[in-house]
Formats: structure tokens, C-alpha cells, sequence
């Protein structure tokens, strides 16, 4: 089984995301979490199986894996909504001023990716490579046999979506695409670069947002970005690949860069989810630790004891 750490942190999100629920003031689409829930479900019957019956650990663990970053990315979703519609006051402006602070224009790198056609093809398939890439960690590491970097992994995933949604939650932005509103002509990413959260963005702020659909969910946080901080995780995983480490690098930090034109972000919002990202890999590192060798027992007593009771 994987650690009771990471087990129990996915406890903690599923409850904090039913909790949220009722204070949001929206209800579930019910397919949509059955559906995850008996996937979810499955694999774990499965990871059990392979665990009890037919012990195959590698298996096993990725399948438990899988079912956890599942859980996990619905009970993030569900909480970040829920952090949306507590409707505090939106900080774009605040944002945009760091940014002019570190010397930055954001207009002008649109404009820089917009004026490149190739360029901006190459953000925008690295961009929606994230989600792609996760599921990829996950099944690496743990057909691999590298359980203790998989526990890391996924413990870093959720602490990192724990700060993000915490701080979005507290300082929400609605994003640069709204407040820069820059020329149409500009707009050479895809049709709806860093404003498809806008609907559900405003509904939720508004009070009137009333089905969460699984199925139908946005990113909807601004600062940090998710998107970077995953981008960081996924490189430090990658990195014991001795065959995927620079791979993993190139393509994240292009992830990186296009959070800017087609993510829809702040240069302040890629700071700060990198820096949610290192906060969880030092919080998985110090949670996550390899479990101590068995030491053989010695003496004549440990001759006769029998196996299943020697330490």
C-alpha cells in the first residue's frame, strides 16, 4: 500500500471538498461523481487484488496512484470553485503592478508569441500536455517500482493544490486577458486563451453558479499558477529518469512560458506556483521517507521463532 500520509491526505481534501459544497452554494451533477467514484472505486478492488490475491506491487501501486490523483484532482476542483465564490476582492490589479515592478509587459509578450506562429503552436500543445503528463508520472513511477518517489509525487501534487486554491481563494484575479483587454489582433493562441474559466468565474462570484459538473470543470485560479507548479513537480519527478530528465525539462519549461499567452496568466502567478511547488516537494520529502531496512533477528530464540513473528 502506498504511505498513510498521502492516504490520509486524500481523506482530508474529500472532506474539506463536501464541506465546501453547501457553503458554496452549489450542488453536484450526480453522473459525473458516480462515474469517478466507480472508477475510482475499481481500481482500488484491483489494487487490493493485486496487493492480497495475486501480488503484483508495481501493479498494485499504480492503480492505487491512479485512483488517488483521480480523488485528488476532484476534490481540488471542487474546493477551488468553492474558494471562487467566496467572492473576496480581485487583485488583478496588484498583480499587473509586480509585474511592471520585475520589469515585465505582459502585452508585449503576447504580442512577442503572436507575431511567431510556431512559437505559439509550441505553447499551446505544451500547455495542454499537463494533464497528459501527470497521469504519464504517475503510471512511470509506479510500474517502475519507484513507490517511494510515486508517494512524493502525488503528496507534493496535493499540498501544491492546497496552497494554490488557499491563495486564490484569498486573493482572487480574474486574469489579463480581462484586464489588459489587448487588440484583437493579438489573439493568435487558441480561440478561447485564458478566458474560458470566464462563465463559470463570474457565476460562482455572483452567487447565481448552480450544478458542478465533474465533466465540465475550469481552471479558475489565477495566482499561483497550477499549471507552473505542476510543470515544477513534473520536472523534479522526471528527474531520477536518467532517460526522461531533459525531456521532462524542455517540455515544462516551454509548459511554463505558455502559461503566459495561453494560460492567461500574471508573470507573478508563475513565481508563485513554483514556489508552491517547492514547498511541496520539501513537504513530501519530510512526510515521505523510505521505510526502514527489516533488521534480521539474531540468537538462538530467532532460530526457532517462526517466520511471520521474527522482526
Amino acid at each position: 500500500m502506498l504511505a498513510t500520509p498521502l492516504r490520509l491526505i486524500t481523506a482530508a481534501m474529500v472532506a474539506a471538498a463536501a464541506a465546501c459544497i453547501p457553503l458554496a452554494g452549489f450542488a453536484l451533477e450526480p453522473a459525473g461523481f458516480l462515474k469517478l467514484a466507480g472508477t475510482a472505486g475499481a481500481m482500488l478492488a484491483l489494487a487490493w487484488f493485486y496487493t492480497v490475491r495475486r501480488p503484483d506491487p508495481r501493479l498494485a501501486r499504480t492503480l492505487e496512484g491512479t485512483a488517488l490523483l483521480l480523488v485528488l484532482t476532484a476534490a481540488g476542483a471542487v474546493m477551488s470553485y468553492a474558494a471562487i465564490a467566496a467572492g473576496l476582492p480581485l487583485r488583478d490589479e496588484t498583480y499587473a503592478a509586480w509585474d511592471r515592478a520585475l520589469g515585465f509587459d505582459w502585452v508585449a509578450f503576447l504580442a512577442f508569441a503572436a507575431e511567431r506562429p510556431l512559437l505559439a503552436q509550441i505553447l499551446i500543445a505544451a500547455y495542454h500536455s499537463s494533464l497528459i503528463q501527470i497521469v504519464t508520472i504517475v503510471l512511470l513511477l509506479g510500474l517502475s517500482g519507484r513507490q517511494l518517489a510515486l508517494e512524493r509525487f502525488l503528496t507534493a501534487y496535493a499540498v501544491s493544490a492546497l496552497v494554490v486554491i488557499g491563495v486564490s481563494g484569498l486573493a482572487p484575479a480574474i486574469g489579463p486577458y480581462v484586464h489588459y483587454a489587448p487588440d484583437p489582433a493579438l489573439m493568435r493562441m487558441t480561440a478561447e486563451a485564458g478566458v474560458w474559466h470566464l462563465t463559470h468565474f463570474e457565476a460562482l462570484r455572483a452567487g447565481t453558479f448552480a450544478v458542478f459538473d465533474l465533466a465540465q470543470t475550469e481552471g479558475l485560479v489565477t495566482f499561483p499558477s497550477f499549471h507552473t507548479a505542476l510543470a515544477v513537480l513534473t520536472i523534479w519527478a522526471a528527474w531520477g529518469v536518467a532517460w526522461l530528465r531533459w525531456p521532462a525539462l524542455a517540455l515544462n519549461l516551454c509548459v511554463i512560458a505558455g502559461t503566459l499567452p495561453e494560460g492567461g496568466h500574471y508573470l507573478v502567478d508563475l513565481v508563485g506556483g513554483a514556489a508552491a511547488a517547492l514547498l511541496a516537494v520539501a513537504v513530501a520529502s519530510r512526510t515521505c521517507r523510505p521505510a526502514r531496512a527489516r533488521q534480521p533477528a539474531t540468537g538462538p530464540a530467532a532460530a526457532g521463532m517462526p517466520s511471520s513473528m521474527r522482526i
